[in-house]
């Protein structure tokens, strides 16, 4: 069942478990360790300093909602010529810094809005879709 989940995460991500409930699957992952850079000045981190989880919101699958709970590294960072001293690992092409949702659940929300035209008042995501045409119309 695990190996089936892999084909919902990126290729950079661990899957360690896959959560099922009535309502939502939860995939909980750790990003693969490699080395992680200040964001601001791109120097390597030697220290960590602890791990915490994001939980980030995928495109459902099948009607159900899929969220990923990614385990990231936060990082000391003792270069005394960069102002950040403390950082998280940065989930480049999933989700940005302080995302709840990742890139693809953006995107599909984007081409959404996009689609209705802004339009106020119309808040049925599902009129953009194409609907069956009986013979009579």
């Amino acid at each position: 069942m695990v190996a089936a989940a892999t084909r919902f995460v990126p290729p950079s991500f661990h899957v360690d478990a896959l959560l099922i409930a009535d309502d939502a699957v939860t995939i909980p992952t750790r990003s693969n360790p490699n080395v992680v850079h200040c964001p601001v000045c791109g120097e390597p981190a030697d220290r960590i300093h602890r791990r915490a989880i994001r939980i980030l919101a995928d495109l459902p699958c099948a009607g159900i909602v899929v969220h990923l709970q990614v385990q990231v590294r936060k990082c000391f960072f003792d270069n005394p010529n960069c102002l950040r001293q403390i950082f998280s690992k940065r989930l480049a092409g999933v989700a940005r810094s302080v995302a709840r949702r990742t890139e693809r659940r953006r995107a599909a929300l984007l081409d959404v809005a996009v689609a209705l035209g802004g339009e106020a008042g119309d808040s049925r995501p599902g009129s953009i879709v194409p609907k069956r045409v009986g013979l009579m119309t």
